[in-house]
């Protein structure tokens, strides 16, 4: 069967899924395009900042989808505690597919995710989050609402996140799918410079982003940094991520690592 080297999510080059229950029943696989979540996979506890505080966190994720590309991912967010329990939060972000097209050095997807979290018991949080976005595909409206668990203690907190995703293209624009024949070895050659030169065969399909809903989840420690005697509060965080997208056509599984870094302060 053949396979895609490019891009999942839409940047300047999308690449080819075939579902592995659909490879049982037809020969050729399907090519599609994702409109991408409100940015990646989360990477934080149950815990609130508390009330009349504030949180700044960035984080950064690398990964790869199952069938396709590597991926990463940035995020810079900002939180404040209306209550003890209650956070508001805004959260711009930018995924970057790797290898982008040559062609289109600006594939990046951008969103700005505005959200909250409700902690109703110590060990538990709620949140939900809209994220407008955009990227060679076109603008999107991206919205997640999920759980964190979370143990929370002075020393190394563990925590397990799960939330359902739905990603709405607005204005949806054409994409080029970049597909690699990886059964044809292609051939070598020299240029007119008498440089070495490889052909790899390719062919390019035109689609535009689907409706796409899925899931992310998380599984991550964090590490509260007491010791460090500043006049804010500290904590280095890390997990591995999971996010599955779906559209009408097919779906596919990305798996990432992220770390993040967060200071609360405030009265």
């Amino acid at each position: 069967m053949r396979r895609s080297r490019f891009a999942l999510w839409p940047s300047s080059s999308q690449r080819l899924v075939c579902l592995l229950a659909a490879a049982l029943l037809l020969s050729a696989c399907s090519v599609h395009v994702f409109s991408p979540p409100g940015g990646g996979a989360p990477v934080e506890s149950s815990a609130t900042v508390g009330k009349g505080r504030y949180a700044v966190r960035g984080d950064i994720a690398v990964g790869s989808a199952v069938w396709g590309p590597t991926v990463s991912a940035y995020r810079l967010s900002a939180t404040r505690g209306l209550t003890s329990k209650f956070d508001v939060m805004l959260a711009p972000s930018v995924i970057r597919v790797h290898p982008p097209d040559p062609g289109n050095p600006h594939g990046g997807i951008y969103s700005l995710r505005a959200g909250v979290k409700y902690a109703p018991v110590r060990y538990v949080a709620l949140s939900s989050g809209f994220a407008p976005g955009g990227s060679v595909g076109g603008p999107y409206l991206a919205h997640d609402a999920g759980f964190i668990l979370g143990g929370e203690n002075p020393y190394l907190v563990p925590f397990l996140s799960f939330h359902g995703v739905l990603s709405t293209p607005l204005q949806a624009k054409t994409v080029r799918v970049v597909y690699v024949d990886e059964d044809d070895e292609g051939y070598e050659y020299y240029d007119e410079n008498d440089e070495h030169q490889v052909y790899t065969p390719t062919t390019a399909y035109y689609r535009k982003p689907l409706f796409t809903y899925g899931w992310q989840g998380s599984l991550g420690l964090k590490l509260p940094l007491r010791h460090v005697q500043a006049p804010v509060m500290p904590s280095l965080t890390c997990a591995l991520g999971f996010t599955m997208l779906f559209t009408k056509r097919a779906g596919d599984l990305f798996s990432t690592f992220g770390c993040g870094l967060d200071a609360t302060f405030g009265r």
